[in-house]
């Protein structure tokens, strides 16, 4: 390094200089490389951040419409079943006393000249439909109720079990059971618009 030292002072002031500006700028691009790493880590980690978020709140929207139809499909099954039970048990008392007098009309021989013995098929075949569509809205029913079991939160489910008794004839108060469900379902959905008045 004895060439340094042979130069003129000003010229070693500007050599030097120059070198300690080399040294910072090289110190500063790697500080500038480390901090970009770490903003841009920084900016991953919370653009992954808000991306959970969005996915759980999509998830949240997505459970609660499902919820909503499944309330508003709970309540139309609620007002039918009643009268789906009655006249699929009428229909089935029907048959029972029909088939008691005489074998199902499958094993009887028909007439040869016709004495209404069609028009008794064909009123058989439509109580039969009648019959299955009942037990089809009863199917449905106890569906509804399996979904408010997995779907609902406890408050919802214990004011469905309510209004199922109710509606089966265990509780008199229907009403007020239907307006139990709904208050819980509303405060679910976050539409309690009534709760404070």
């Amino acid at each position: 390094m004895g060439w340094f030292w042979e130069m003129n002072p000003a010229v070693q002031a500007a050599v030097l200089s120059g070198v300690v500006a080399l040294g910072v700028s090289v110190i500063g691009l790697f500080g500038a490389i480390v901090a970009q790493g770490r903003a841009a880590r920084k900016a991953h980690a919370q653009a992954l951040d808000l991306f959970r978020q969005e996915s759980r709140r999509q998830r949240d929207l997505a459970m609660l419409a499902e919820r909503r139809q499944l309330y508003g499909r709970f309540l139309r099954m609620a007002r039918i079943v009643p009268e789906a039970k009655a006249a699929a048990a009428e229909a089935m008392e029907r048959q029972r006393l029909a088939d008691a007098g005489s074998p199902p009309p499958i094993y009887q021989v028909p007439p040869r000249e016709d004495d209404g013995w069609q028009a008794k098929i064909d009123e058989l075949l439509a109580e039969h439909e009648r019959a299955r569509e009942q037990l089809v809205k009863l199917v449905e029913w106890e569906q509804v109720q399996e979904e408010i079991r997995l779907l609902a939160p406890y408050p919802v489910l214990l004011a469905a079990r309510r209004m199922v008794k109710a509606f089966d004839g265990d509780d008199e108060d229907q009403s007020r059971a239907e307006t139990d469900f709904l208050m819980a379902a509303r405060q679910d959905l976050g539409t309690d618009v009534g709760a404070g008045s």
